[in-house]
């Protein structure tokens, strides 16, 4: 689009992306549900059953009366928290690699309008990878592994990417890395809404606690690709590995102490919140 008047090529992206963006939530209208009862792509039975777990919340939220306050004290008062964040952290980080990958296609020997269109690759791979993940992670009903699964697939695609000299190879596990840093982050908030669940007000707590302060990473993290390292990268490809891997074990710490240390009871979390959140 360079040489297309009446705008430079940056302005056509931007007007493209946008028109796009646009065109795409006019076309989900009709498709997002405004409440479950009424949505015609439900089967009656799912309609229900989505009904009465929006009851249970709100009357699990209106007999613990925790205010906003208590929300707080109760999700940051929880060890759980701290590790989302941990891994939340870990991986968010990593995921500065993103900003780099135009970068990184030049150190391996691309040039010009070429940079660009061999990212293309890498994300129709992580397009791919994500959805293949997210529909296994739901029909498995399984995060923590997940997690764990895509973490070592990024350590051990990374690692090669760093160690190798080959061009290609280099290449097709960079697709294969940044894939499982780009499945990681979705998955440990999922993993998190569903492991501090109740009530509805320290969950939202805790989303927003743990993502707000998991994106500060972003700051730091686009200071590890410098361009006086290139072509190796070997600071950035090294912490990144390195978070990668502290992404998968988070997700298996995750995984046993939650088992082990379960909440006591079902008011713990819930009702109880607002008497814990007050001691």
């Amino acid at each position: 689009m360079q040489h297309r008047p009446p705008f430079p090529a940056w302005k056509w992206l931007f007007m493209i992306e946008g028109l796009m963006t646009v065109g795409f939530a006019i076309i989900s209208i009709p498709v997002l549900p405004n409440f479950p009862a009424t949505t015609k792509w439900l089967t009656p039975e799912e309609r229900e059953y989505a009904v009465r777990r929006l009851e249970e919340e709100s009357i699990s939220s209106r007999a613990g009366d925790i205010s906003h306050w208590q929300s707080f004290l109760s999700a940051i008062r929880d060890w759980r928290t701290w590790l989302f964040l941990a891994a939340q952290t870990f991986c968010t980080c990593a995921g500065t690699i993103t900003y780099f990958v135009p970068t990184l296609m030049s150190s391996l020997n691309y040039t010009g309008e070429n940079v660009q269109y061999m990212t293309i690759p890498i994300y129709m791979v992580a397009f791919v990878i994500v959805l293949i993940c997210g529909f296994s992670s739901d029909y498995f009903n399984d995060r923590p592994k997940h997690i764990m699964a895509m973490g070592t697939m990024s350590t051990i695609s990374l690692i090669i990417v760093a160690t190798v000299s080959n061009p290609k190879a280099r290449y097709t596990f960079l697709a294969f890395g940044a894939s499982g840093i780009w499945c990681c982050s979705p998955l440990v908030l999922s993993y998190l809404s569903n492991t501090i669940s109740r009530p509805a007000e320290k969950r939202a707590v805790a989303i927003g606690f743990v993502n707000a302060f998991a994106n500060l990473s972003s700051v730091y993290g686009s200071y590890i690709w410098p361009s006086s390292t290139a072509p190796e990268y070997v600071p950035g490809f090294t912490v990144t590995i390195v978070l990668m891997f502290a992404t998968a074990v988070a997700a298996f710490f995750l995984m046993v102490l939650t088992k082990k240390y379960p909440y006591e009871n079902a008011e713990e979390g819930e009702t109880g919140a607002s008497s814990e959140a007050t001691n």
